[in-house]
């Protein structure tokens, strides 16, 4: 789902107020899907942030990976954006993850780096050892490709958190209506000042009038 706020991923184990346990996603983009010659599906899925924590992105693919083969609801990225922890979810395989290359802060003296790895040798170079990994990947057999067989382990590996998510976005759904009742009630609380203000102000015009 679209989501308006830029959202941060939660590294395990730190507070939730720890700045270095947050990492700021600035972009998420996937290709239509295409096949290899064996039929098969595949996308290609782009993410910037201004820094990635261990397994970060082979954990937020395998999140998504799960949602859409039905093993777990959508309700779950929020769950896990608001309440850190909920959900760490396993491993995609790191087969195909590239780093693609880094971005600086505009600076003296980062700019000759940043220029040189805008250099059209220097992104060829790196389109061409993306194409040669994407190919020992796609050109591998069902047996001989990871990614099949993770797929068809992935319901085994999160089936034993199926208790733990049901009781967390239980509680987080809680949590949400609790929200949403206290706005709605300060919504009604606001209206009510608002109308005995307006009432004051009404009474206070007619008692002028009748001093003039």
């Amino acid at each position: 789902a679209s989501r308006e706020r830029q959202e941060r991923f939660f590294r395990m184990g730190s507070g939730s107020k720890d700045p270095e346990a947050f990492r700021q996603i600035h972009q998420c983009s996937c290709s239509d899907p295409f096949e290899d010659k064996f039929g098969r599906e595949w996308v290609e899925i782009t993410i910037s942030a201004d820094g990635f924590l261990t397994h970060q992105v082979r954990r937020m693919i395998s999140t998504a990976a799960a949602i859409a083969q039905g093993l777990a609801s959508p309700e779950l990225i929020d769950a896990a954006l608001e309440t850190p922890g909920v959900w760490a979810g396993p491993r995609m395989p790191a087969h195909g993850l590239i780093f693609r290359r880094p971005h600086f802060e505009e600076s003296s003296s980062a700019q000759p780096l940043q220029d040189l790895l805008e250099r059209r040798f220097v992104l060829d170079e790196v389109a061409r050892f993306a194409k040669k990994m994407e190919k020992t990947i796609q050109y591998r057999d069902n047996d001989d490709c990871r990614w099949v067989s993770w797929l068809g382990e992935l319901a085994s590996m999160v089936e034993p958190s199926h208790g733990k998510i049901a009781i967390d976005l239980e509680q987080y759904t809680g949590v949400l209506k609790q929200k949403q009742a206290a706005g709605e009630d300060f919504t009604k609380r606001s209206a009510s000042a608002l109308d005995q203000m307006k009432q004051a102000m009404a009474d206070l015009e007619l008692k002028v009038d009748g001093l003039s």
